[in-house]
């Protein structure tokens, strides 16, 4: 007769708890589905990317990026304008 009562009890008690958690789960999503939409509507529309214009492309604005950003590219950068400055000394010595 306990073991019944108990198994009752234990029934009873997960039942309610799946019950409110579905009954938080539905809240939750109403309020998470307002919210998305006030947020569309105080949003203003999307404008295309710039990428999508003629003569304009991203990748090679990111390709330069980091090549700019890699140190050892800018090594040989100064490496080069120090080559340039030497020739253009010669030039004026000569």
């Amino acid at each position: 007769m306990n073991t019944i009562a108990n198994i009752s009890y234990t029934a009873v008690f997960l039942l309610l708890a799946i019950a409110i958690w579905r009954v938080d789960r539905k809240n939750r999503r109403r309020l998470a589905a307002r919210h998305a939409a006030f947020i569309r509507s105080t949003l203003p529309p999307a404008e295309a990317v710039r990428e999508t214009e003629p003569g304009f492309n991203l990748a090679l604005q990111d390709e330069c990026e980091l090549l700019l950003n890699d140190p050892e590219f800018a090594a040989r950068c100064d490496q080069l304008w120090q080559a340039i400055r030497d020739e253009q000394q010669k030039g004026e010595q000569a």
